[in-house]
């Protein structure tokens, strides 16, 4: 195993989203979420990701503001999960989790 750091100006929103999307769709080849998608309606999603007739849409947002645009397009599903850069948020529908603690339950 390689170990790679990267300097605070080179992790990107871009690189971060990857890294996410990378381990969620690892999960399809342990069969733990057989499909993932991405999806693009009024709004786009980064993840959806469907098991039998369930779906969990994932917006990632690694930013240091959060505001209620970085929602719309979890709304079309009337429900999902906002990853961020550090906010957190308990919320029935809609929960912010930091990006470190999806990739720490991923790994």
């Amino acid at each position: 195993n390689r170990k790679f750091f990267f300097k605070e100006n080179e992790i990107t929103p871009q690189l971060i989203e990857a890294i996410a999307i990378s381990g969620i769709s690892r999960l399809t080849y342990e069969n733990l979420f057989p499909h993932v998608y991405y999806w693009q309606g009024k709004k786009e999603v980064d993840c959806v990701l469907k098991l039998k007739n369930e779906i969990l849409p994932l917006e990632i947002k690694y930013q240091e503001n959060i505001s209620k645009q970085d929602y719309q397009g979890l709304y079309q599903f009337n429900k999902g999960i906002l990853v961020t850069k550090n906010y957190s948020e308990k919320h029935e529908k809609y929960p912010a989790i930091p990006i470190h603690q999806l990739l720490a339950v991923l790994n």
